[in-house]
């Protein structure tokens, strides 16, 4: 009985010791520069202190500086080693190995330029295993965060598609037509077949095809990257309509002129939906 008393307070003691150092790891922060709105550049170890909501980078001299964001013109942080790891684990569908290395950078590097990275990861993790309260948790971070900086089209996408999942349809709606408005060709043809999407989920075909699909086919045919998702989705809304002939046109084209595209390789192994 003593015996196993003394063992489990060495494997406490031990968990305690592991926290520790992983609690001092954080707070000292990440390695990184942060090039102020007057152009100065600092480097050292970055912190972002969300009590506070400031940075505080401590340079090799060890002298700290906070800077709120409003004083922050760029942020550039060495990238963790392992997130290429985590990101293609996740791809692979092998979330008991990605998602954990991905919620510890979301955590080390809040506001930290790869928080982004690791939140559009996660998000696309949550939604496969249908954690959607989850996912919309770690994107509504990065939404909500103070600093001013441009997001990639990426995390754009599968924050629309949290938003979906969601059910909050009219805040989709909103980020879909600024989108529209203020972003490239490209972001601007996702967020016309994500208005599909939207009336898809909700059985209206008919609109789908007219105010997302169909119209992303015919407005958008430069945009080679969603042709294949837009006309997969389109073949699948006319066949709901009972219009079988269109229906079949949208799948030649697709398997003609996107033979290698994974809408589809789904086509070819029937699967029904995207």
């Amino acid at each position: 009985m003593k015996s196993t008393v003394i063992a489990a307070r060495a494997a406490f003691t031990g968990i305690l010791l592991v926290g520790m150092v992983l609690g001092a790891a954080q707070a000292a922060g990440v390695d990184g520069g942060i090039i102020t709105e007057d152009g100065q550049k600092i480097v050292g170890k970055i912190r972002w202190l969300p009590s506070r909501k400031e940075f505080k980078i401590t340079d090799k001299k060890n002298v700290a500086m906070s800077l709120s964001p409003a004083q922050v013109a760029q942020i550039q942080t060495r990238k963790p080693r392992n997130i290429d790891a985590a990101a293609k684990a996740v791809m692979d569908k092998n979330y008991s190995q990605g998602v954990p290395a991905l919620e510890k950078i979301f955590a080390d590097y809040s506001m930290l330029q790869w928080d982004v990275v690791a939140a559009r990861y996660l998000a696309e993790a949550y939604l496969a295993q249908n954690k959607t309260t989850k996912a919309l948790e770690v994107t509504r971070k990065i939404m909500e965060q103070p600093l001013d900086r441009v997001l990639p089209d990426e995390f754009h996408r599968v924050y629309w598609d949290v938003l979906l999942e969601a059910g909050q349809r009219e805040k989709l709606k909103e980020a879909l037509e600024l989108a529209a408005r203020t972003g490239g060709r490209e972001i601007a043809a996702v967020a016309q077949l994500k208005h599909g999407d939207i009336e898809m989920k909700r059985g209206n075909y008919k609109d789908a095809l007219i105010d997302g699909y169909l119209r992303t086919v015919l407005l958008f045919g430069d945009v080679k990257s969603i042709q294949p998702e837009a006309h997969f989705k389109a073949a699948k809304c006319f066949s709901e309509l009972g219009q079988h002939t269109h229906a079949e046109k949208m799948r030649k084209t697709l398997l003609e002129a996107y033979p290698n595209a994974t809408y589809t390789q789904q086509l070819k192994s029937g699967v029904s939906d995207g």
